[in-house]
């Protein structure tokens, strides 16, 4: 950082952007690796997130993955299956996972939303290549 800024002394401000860039570019690696239907899972969600429905449950995020799933020509994966793959964007640490207890009347389930900038997510899934995208989410691209 310091030597592309021409500086002779590294700063901490330096190891801190450093240290951002590595991260994100990290992010962005962990999202282009993902599978197919890791992508799918991912634009559902980024399509949710760009409307402002987040924090969002897999009961929301799923019909959004299989008509994506659909409009692509790919066979969407069973609801439990997909939800395995938010899991997995959870891990990367591409989105938050919360859990939650509302006992008997609600029972137990997971809430997803991004943690990261979704303008980090908005230039991986407009590079995506088999991945019929949403109108919303192209305009937003």
């Amino acid at each position: 950082m310091a030597r592309t800024k021409g500086e002779s002394i590294i700063t901490e401000s330096h190891v801190h952007s450093a240290r951002e860039e590595l991260e994100q570019s990290q992010i962005e690696h962990g999202m282009c690796e993902l599978t197919k239907h890791g992508h799918l899972a991912l634009v559902a969600t980024l399509h949710l997130a760009l409307e402002e429905e987040m924090p969002a449950r897999v009961r929301d995020i799923y019909p959004r993955y299989r008509t994506i799933a659909d409009h692509s020509k790919i066979e969407p994966l069973v609801r439990r299956r997909m939800h395995d793959h938010l899991a997995d964007l959870a891990m990367l640490g591409i989105l938050d996972r919360q859990s939650r207890n509302e006992g008997r009347r609600g029972g137990q389930y997971y809430e997803y939303e991004f943690s990261v900038d979704l303008r980090i997510v908005q230039e991986v899934v407009g590079d995506l290549e088999g991945v019929v995208l949403p109108q919303r989410v192209q305009r937003r691209l």
